[in-house]
């Protein structure tokens, strides 16, 4: 077991870590997305209509998704570092009731957890990611969320 998660209200293990990371991932990615999408319509709002409620809301969700894309991409990194390092989170936290001479949890540098967990992580989640993406957000949700500001 790694440490359990209140947000998934589960335990992340060897067998749910692969997607653990990957909801960090693309949650991160959406929100630096929301952040960017909402950036020209925000930057509008300011100049055509000044002071409003409308130019405060949309600039509250830039402001609020640029601010949740650093934390959750922050703590990705923490746990790709704890990945890299072959140890969990609960042997980060309490290092004195874990360190041993013969630390059971070790499985040597060879045989990290990352061998086979993350064979298909690049090449195929996120690129699948990537390209509906692009196929369902680009043409429609920019343009949607333009024309609502301009319309105000």
């Amino acid at each position: 077991m790694d440490h359990h998660c209140p947000w998934f209200n589960n335990c992340v293990s060897f067998s749910t870590h692969k997607s653990f990371l990957l909801t960090l991932a693309y949650g991160s990615v959406l929100a630096a997305f929301t952040a960017l999408t909402a950036l020209i319509p925000a930057a509008s709002a300011w100049l055509s209509l000044g002071l409003s409620f409308t130019a405060l809301n949309v600039s509250c969700v830039v402001a609020g998704g640029a601010y949740l894309s650093i934390a959750v991409a922050a703590f990705m990194c923490v746990q790709l570092g704890y990945l890299y390092r072959n140890v969990t989170t609960l042997e980060n936290m309490r290092p004195t009731l874990f360190r041993e001479q013969t630390d059971s949890f070790d499985l040597g540098r060879k045989k990290k957890r990352s061998s086979g967990l993350y064979r298909t992580f690049v090449s195929c989640s996120f690129f699948t990611t990537c390209v509906l993406c692009r196929i369902t957000f680009n043409r429609n949700f920019s343009k949607l969320a333009y024309l609502y500001i301009c319309q105000e």
